[in-house]
């Protein structure tokens, strides 16, 4: 991500300060969710930082002379808060503060926890990005005043002083350093007259034929064409003409919109780079939800309370300096409640159920019955005005939390109902099973859409491999897919609503851990892509044998689109024998000959890297995972998007970029321990994987692994085998102490305590938080595993060591 100009001044200043104290943050609050999305996010700071001279608050202007712009380090924090990396430093106010400003501004970046770009003694960074080394430049065209505060040799060294053959060397540098893409920042601001566009596309392409692969002009506010060059040596260089001022004080810029650019870069399959950019819009505002002054992007990704008509002349203005050559960010992030999409009429909807309104139901819907009803609901929580109400008590996938009363639909002003009998005060469809009649009109508005639709289901893994699809699918194509765990057809005929012509995936996890679900669900997808990521001892309290998981997991099949394929996981022992009579592709760890196969598994500390052997050739792929069942996840993720058409090269880019969640095998040091949070779901197959990976990361010197361990969920009748068979497991891994609570895991203790493990189990939740306090000593790399339902995270980590995921 790349922002535009960081303005700090006097207003800012006074706005922020009380006493002697500083705050900064909360005008980039709303920025955090743009930035922390990158892998990389740069700046243009407009200012030294040098605390041992005066704030500019307290010098009258007459001396400031317009050109004293010293930021105290209390402002880096706030850009390093937001979640930017990198700031280009390079531009006419370097010398503000001498050389001694210099020395300062460098020395304080680097304790902000940022890295300085175009001034100080390191002054051209690389950076490692997902495989791929990056370098940032910031030169400027003006250096005001070199000749009074430095000598020629400071310039070259501490400064960058933007000409053909100064952008050369560094260039040279960073190339020589391994860069293979750079991207620089030119700032083209003058202590006179500041360059028009004629003239930053001048210097740009300057900056282009000494090599530069993406240019980025700086002259707030202005926000102007992005373009593309073509150098002499043939190379397409994108040069964004203006991103305008991301930040400044109340009085300086505060209706001028700006442009965050987004910029993707990739590897293709030839071993060269591959740009794909678009932009982001932003505007400040006085006041925006109570806080002053802040930045706001303009974009309902990066902005829950993004509002059409409020950022209406924001869009259109950006979307008119920039041109049409860069498009808006095509990112969404999708809730639950978010993106609801008028589908289906109270007529269409008549005819799909083959049923009829009464004659005064049809009086008093008259216009309503061609018009869309807003949403299709089956809980009282989604109704809205406008939309249809189905009365279910239950639907396939069970009872229906919040069922919908008779009362409730003209409350909400529904402009229908589905129903066993008469809704009062709203015209009623009658069907002998309202649940039923839910799937069949989401079934009906899937037919009209045509994205390639993946459905992933598995004992364990499959919300990491819809993750991990999600992340190499949308790298390329429009995809829907919801942000939260909404796997049962209930969820995903609501999600179903939300498609539109535009969209050219869908991924739907699957709920298959009742009876005839996944088939329910399978045939509303019809799916193009079905994945099982595993099979294994889950859902037995309501399937009640290992025979009855393995039929309702692969009845994710039954509703494969013609030519559709099913993909499995040939390294579970379940579905390796597998022979179902569709085309079926098979992906594996350790079997050489599987469609696709991962080989030459090298684990590192935070990373693992691997080669996937495909139909088309091989792919050497970078992750930062954890764990052989982590590769087996990847690979089906692989499998996926290679089938739905994505280039090799974009599925290894998008698995670069997978980051694992916040409860799901998340590592985060706390207070000198290191936490490992796997703490999402547990049945033996995957809490087997979660001890093998936490086994697997190494221990500092005199630290020990502790696992802190809950009961597993849906275990029905093996309840009592499968918790004592986890403690035999155990007891054979290097732990040198394990914490458990609850009813199975008093059986995985027993067990430990047979085999002469060292392990305290406790009856409450209060006693597991008493042993993590008191049995833990810093250091410890210490393991979190439970079921969803034991909320380990709420009810033990957080009361420990805080929110510190």
């Amino acid at each position: 991500m790349c922002a535009g100009s960081l303005l700090y001044d006097r207003a800012l200043e006074r706005m922020s300060t009380a006493g002697d104290r500083h705050e900064f943050r909360s005008l980039f609050s709303r920025l955090r969710a743009c930035f922390e999305s990158a892998d990389l996010a740069v700046g243009s700071l407009g200012a030294v930082v040098a605390d041992m001279y005066p704030p500019m608050s307290t010098i009258p202007p007459k001396y400031v002379d317009g050109h004293y712009t010293n930021a105290p380090s209390a402002f880096l924090d706030a850009i390093r808060y937001a979640g930017l990396d990198c700031l280009a430093l390079s531009n006419p106010y370097n010398l503000d503060a001498g050389v001694r400003g210099i020395s300062s501004t460098e020395r304080e970046v680097d304790a902000a926890g940022l890295v300085a770009s175009g001034l100080g003694r390191l002054k051209n960074p690389v950076f490692e990005v997902n495989g791929i080394r990056i370098g940032v430049l910031s030169t400027t065209v003006n250096a005001y005043r070199t000749e009074e505060w430095i000598t020629s040799e400071g310039v070259d060294r501490l400064l960058n002083v933007h000409s053909s053959e100064s952008v050369k060397t560094a260039v040279d540098e960073m190339k020589a350093a391994g860069a293979e893409f750079v991207l620089n920042y030119l700032d083209c601001r003058s202590s006179e007259n500041s360059l028009d566009l004629a003239a930053r596309k001048e210097q740009a392409i300057i900056s282009a034929e000494a090599g530069v692969d993406y240019v980025v002009c700086i002259r707030p506010p202005l926000v102007s064409r992005r373009i593309v060059h073509t150098t002499a040596d043939g190379r397409k260089v994108p040069i964004a003409t203006g991103i305008g001022a991301l930040l400044a004080g109340p009085k300086n810029y505060l209706d001028t919109p700006s442009a965050i650019l987004r910029i993707v870069v990739r590897r293709t399959g030839e071993g060269s780079i591959e740009v794909d950019d678009s932009y982001i819009p932003a505007r400040r505002f006085r006041l925006y939800k109570g806080l002053a002054n802040a930045a706001v992007p303009a974009h309902r990704s990066y902005n829950p309370d993004f509002d059409q008509d409020e950022f209406a002349d924001t869009l259109r203005v950006v979307g008119e300096r920039l041109g049409s050559e860069i498009r808006i960010d095509p990112s969404r992030t999708v809730t639950i409640d978010s993106d609801l999409r008028p589908q289906i009429t109270p007529a269409e909807i008549a005819d799909i159920l083959e049923v009829r309104f009464s004659r005064s139901d049809v009086r008093s819907l008259r216009q309503k019955m061609h018009k869309p009803v807003t949403v299709v609901a089956v809980q009282k929580e989604h109704l809205v005005d406008g939309c249809a109400a189905v009365l279910a008590a239950r639907t396939i996938a069970g009872v229906v939390p919040g069922r919908i009363r008779p009362g409730d639909p003209a409350a909400a002003g529904a402009a229908m109902a589905i129903a066993k009998e008469p809704v009062p005060g709203v015209p009623t469809l009658i069907v002998d099973d309202p649940g039923a009649a839910f799937i069949r009109i989401a079934s009906a508005i899937r037919r009209r859409y045509s994205p390639v639709t993946v459905a992933v289901t598995g004992s364990a893994g499959k919300t990491t491999a819809v993750e991990m699809v999600t992340s190499v699918m949308k790298s390329t194509l429009q995809t829907l897919v919801v942000k939260g765990n909404y796997n049962t057809p209930r969820g995903g005929a609501r999600m179903i609503q939300k498609l539109s012509d535009e969209d050219e995936a869908y991924i739907q996890e699957v709920h298959g851990g009742s009876p005839g679900t996944a088939r329910v669900a399978s045939r509303m997808l019809r799916p193009d892509i079905a994945l099982i990521t595993s099979i294994g001892d889950a859902h037995l309290q309501q399937l009640g044998t290992i025979e009855k998981v393995i039929e309702a997991k692969m009845q994710i099949a039954d509703g494969l689109e013609q030519g559709g394929v099913l993909i499995l996981n040939d390294d579970n022992e379940y579905l390796r024998v597998q022979n179902p009579s569709v085309t079926t592709l098979r992906y594996s760890t350790s079997d050489p000959n599987a469609d696709y196969a991962a080989r030459d598994i090298r684990q590192h500390d935070d990373t693992v890297e691997f080669d996937i052997v495909h139909p088309d050739g091989i792919a050497s792929v970078l992750m930062h995972i954890r764990g052989l069942h982590n590769v087996s996840n990847a690979l089906g993720a692989f499998a996926v998007a290679h089938r739905a058409g994505v280039p090799v090269h974009a599925i290894v880019a998008g698995l670069s970029r997978y980051r694992t969640r916040s409860v799901r095998q998340n590592l985060v040091d706390a207070g000198g321990y290191r936490l490992y949070i796997d703490a999402y779901n547990s049945n033996p197959l995957s809490l087997r994987s979660a001890v093998s990976t936490f086994c697997d990361i190494p221990v500092r010197d005199g630290a020990r692994r502790v696992a802190v361990l809950g009961d597993m969920g849906e275990q029905g009748t093996k309840t009592v085998e499968n918790h004592t068979s986890a403690g035999e497991y155990l007891a054979g891994m290097p732990i040198d102490l394990v914490l458990s609570q609850g009813e199975g895991m008093a059986h995985t203790a027993e067990a430990l305590r047979a085999a002469g493990a060292e392990v305290r189990h406790s009856e409450s939740v209060d006693g597991l938080i008493a042993d993590v306090r008191d049995h833990l000593r810093p250091g410890d790399l210490v393991l979190f595993k439970a079921a969803g339902s034991v909320d380990l995270v709420k009810n033990v980590v957080y009361p420990v060591f805080g929110k510190v995921v």
